[in-house]
């Protein structure tokens, strides 16, 4: 990883958990804006990025301890089914996302980030809230 001037002066920055949770949500929901807006107006399906969303779904409900099954998490990445279970299963592969036996109900599986996978997005919404704080301080001065 390429540390920032600031990280080789102060060393890494630690964004609080719940910080980065109120991020990844904010960026889904903008997804989704951008998404109706942009197809409302230019039609398709142009915008949509279904492994983002499914990564972006886990970290949020992983961060609140909440168990995601592969049904939800479908349906938060906005494709049909057969699409997501596509990129669910990419992912897995990859070793991004985590697939455990749903302990309620043998016949499911339940989703979660791998610890790569959770390092990876912390990683990047750091450097995306670090980047918000940066232009924000630029535009007010």
């Amino acid at each position: 990883m390429i540390k920032t001037s600031s990280e080789a002066k102060d060393g890494p920055r630690k964004v609080p958990a719940h910080d980065l949770t109120a991020l990844a949500e904010k960026m889904y929901q903008v997804r989704r804006r951008r998404e109706a807006l942009m197809t409302a107006r230019f039609g398709g399906d142009i915008f949509s990025d279904p492994a983002w969303d499914i990564i972006l779904d886990l970290y949020i409900h992983n961060s609140r301890n909440q168990d995601v099954s592969v049904t939800s998490v479908c349906a938060a990445s906005m494709v049909p089914i057969t699409t997501a279970l596509r990129y669910v299963t990419v992912l897995s592969e990859r070793g991004l996302i985590e697939r455990t036996k749903n302990p309620k109900d043998g016949r499911s599986y339940l989703l979660r980030l791998s610890a790569a996978g959770l390092q990876a997005i912390e990683e990047l919404l750091t450097d995306v809230d670090e980047g918000l704080e940066t232009s924000a301080s630029h535009a007010a001065a």
